[in-house]
């Protein structure tokens, strides 16, 4: 199977969805129907044990229609034109009031910006994906046998492919995309990961992967009372790439969306300082990395500044919310699953999707050498149950390192410490951001780019 394998797929769903989109326009006045099918192959890495998993031809089919402005949903897992048709016809019988007049009619070619060929061998062939596997495997091992304190390492390697389409009555746009991801995990709490979207001229530094989280494991565990911290101290921050996303995903993202602002959930206004002058946020679908094109409607994506200067440039929207507020369409519309929510049921809702937060001039090492004592959090517990009305947050460390003039000198200890603050400033309390300095250094998380981000915050 070559390339050709993959279009033939993207094709395949292309014609199954206009396919339901036109028998069922006969019924309804638009119809939307969305098709997301995923392949994935992982090595999960337990010790010294390889376990295979395999999930081909997963399917998922949601399915929308207007008549008579009530908005009717549905889904299947099936490729059947006439199975989605009778759920669609069966769904108006009990359809809600609709926010749109009509579905998108953009037709859009499709794309895959976002797919990289030299992946696809990791997922029609055992041999390279287990050859990758074993090597950060033995690596890691390698590096653990001076570091008798190490006493498990745990980790995976996964290639994913995902096709996606959506079609409506006049319109259409699809898109196909891969990645590789690496990780590994020491004593269940040190990890590091790398997420590919094409494979490097030099591997040596994925193979590394296991062999670098090990090497960086500290013997030690600090407690906030070993390094001299007292209850609801100020402590220097270097918030790792991953976590940097997660406030913009959690406690500080219903403020950056339309709908948030139309339902009193959000009071930014453009201009407002929120952050130092050195942080410059966007939601973009422009790097390759990002490579979503157009939203889950069909809207072409624009970049939009978030933050600019450390002043609120702007919020995102979907068709909806953009209608209501008379903002632009920001291409902002996701089907976003809110807990256990199938995706391909979601209603569409303003989400910010491909985050990127500019660069700054300090490289990590010169950011850790800024104060005497650093604390590097990489792995947050209960940021999902974040207070997102006032952006705030109070969450466990589960993973991470002290650094006391530059020299790291100690895990922080998993369950001692606790790190809290607020995204945004508000109700006279200060926000992290009003200090933040982001390192020279970015890292591709999988869905963001972004440094290393420099804060004051407090800890216990």
């Amino acid at each position: 199977m070559g390339v050709a394998h993959e279009e033939a797929v993207l094709e395949e769903l292309k014609s199954f969805a206009e396919a339901v989109a036109a028998r069922a326009s006969h019924f309804a006045d638009d119809v939307e129907v969305l098709v997301i099918r995923r392949d994935q192959v992982s090595l999960l890495i337990e010790n010294r044990g390889l376990t295979p998993e395999l999930k081909l031809g997963q399917l998922q089919v949601g399915l929308r229609a207007l008549k008579g402005g009530l908005l009717a949903s549905a889904a299947t897992t099936s490729l059947s034109v006439d199975e989605n048709v009778a759920a669609l016809k069966a769904a108006l019988t009990v359809g809600r009031p609709a926010q749109v007049g009509g579905f998108s009619a953009a037709r859009i070619a499709a794309s895959t910006r976002g797919f990289e060929p030299g992946l696809t061998r990791f997922l029609r062939e055992p041999a390279p994906l287990q050859e990758l596997a074993i090597a950060v495997r033995d690596r890691a091992f390698a590096a653990a046998s001076t570091r008798p304190w190490v006493e498990s390492i745990q980790g995976q390697v996964v290639a994913m492919q995902k096709w996606q389409v959506i079609a409506t009555r006049s319109g259409l746009g699809a898109w196909l995309e891969n990645a590789l991801a690496i990780s590994a995990e020491v004593n269940a709490a040190h990890a590091e990961q790398e997420v590919l979207r094409s494979w490097p001229a030099d591997d040596a530094f994925v193979r590394e992967v296991g062999a670098r989280a090990v090497a960086a494991y500290p013997r030690e565990r600090v407690s906030p009372e070993q390094l001299g911290l007292g209850q609801a101290a100020q402590v220097v921050a270097l918030l790792d790439p991953n976590v940097v996303e997660q406030l913009f995903r959690y406690p500080a993202h219903d403020k950056f969306l339309a709908s948030s602002r139309a339902s009193g959930n959000s009071t930014l206004a453009v201009g407002e300082r929120v952050a130092s002058e050195r942080v410059h946020l966007l939601d973009t679908g422009a790097p390759r990395e990002l490579a979503r094109e157009f939203d889950d409607e069909l809207t072409p994506r624009s970049e939009t500044a978030l933050i600019r200067a450390g002043a609120v440039g702007g919020l995102v929207t979907s068709r909806a919310s953009a209608l209501a507020s008379g903002l632009p369409e920001t291409g902002n519309g996701a089907r976003a699953p809110i807990i256990a929510e199938p995706v391909n049921e979601a209603p569409v809702r303003d989400k910010l999707l491909g985050l990127s937060m500019s660069a700054g001039t300090r490289t990590v090492e010169e950011l850790l050498g800024s104060a005497p004592l650093v604390i590097v959090p990489r792995a947050l517990l209960g940021i999902h149950g974040a207070d997102r009305a006032r952006t705030a947050f109070s969450v466990t460390v589960s993973d991470g390192v002290a650094v006391r003039d530059g020299k790291v000198v100690g895990q922080l200890a998993p369950g001692r410490w606790n790190i809290s603050g607020r995204v945004l400033p508000g109700d006279s309390e200060p926000g992290i951001l009003e200090d933040a300095e982001p390192s020279r250094e970015r890292v591709y998380t999988g869905s963001a780019l972004m440094p290393h981000l420099r804060v004051t915050l407090t800890a216990g």
